[in-house]
Formats: C-alpha cells, structure tokens, sequence
C-alpha cells in the first residue's frame, strides 16, 4: 500500500513538473511569440515533445528499479496520476495562453489572413 501511494505521488509531482515547465515556457517566450519568432516557436514543439517523452522514459526506469510488474496494478496508477495530473496543468497552462491571446489581440483572425496575404 505504501508503494502504491509513493508511485501515485510520483506520477502526480511528475506530471505536475513537465506541465509546469511547459507554461513556464509560454510565459517567459510571450515577447518572442508575439512577432511570430519561428524560431522560437518551433524550439516549443522540441521542448514540449522532449520533456514529456523524458518524463515518461523515467516513469519506466523508476518503475524496473522498484520491480514493479507490467500489467499492475500499481503500474496504471503511477501512470493515470502522471496523466491526470499532466492534462490539468496543460489545460491551466493553455487558458492562460488563451487569457493573454486576447489581452493583447493575437485571437482575431484576420491578422493571419493579413499575415499570410503578406506572404
């Protein structure tokens, strides 16, 4: 019982870290982000894709360390609270994305037909 809870806090704080590090990047890029820096925009893409493959690459080793059996049940709740708690820090993450989108205009549409007709 006492793995399991551990398992379970791991996932959690694990999840909680990797979506933490994904807002903490939109929130420190927003300047590069608002002229459209692609450069910037597509280190996003990599460090998003990074962390949370690495996150779950160390979920794996953590859990061979500890024996856990594949198909445990101790297993599927390490791995629903890393999602659980995953999927809420994005969703926290991409409404404050969302919030600051409209705050300073880059929700209106027509600024990516202008933008595209430029091209």
């Amino acid at each position: 019982m006492a793995l399991t809870l551990t398992l379970i806090l791991f996932g959690a704080g694990l999840g909680a870290l990797v979506s933490g590090l994904f807002g903490s990047y939109l929130v420190v890029t927003r300047s590069y982000r608002k002229v459209r820096n692609q450069l910037i925009i597509g280190l996003g893409y990599a460090f998003f894709i990074a962390s949370s493959v690495g996150a779950l690459l160390l979920q794996i080793k953590v859990l061979e360390e500890l024996g856990v059996a594949r198909h445990s049940s101790q297993r599927s709740a390490e791995l629903y609270a890393y999602a659980v708690s995953f999927v809420s820090g994005v969703f926290l993450a991409g409404r404050g994305e969302v919030r600051w989108r409209k705050a300073v205009g880059l929700d209106d549409k027509s600024l990516m037909l202008k933008h595209q007709s430029k091209n």
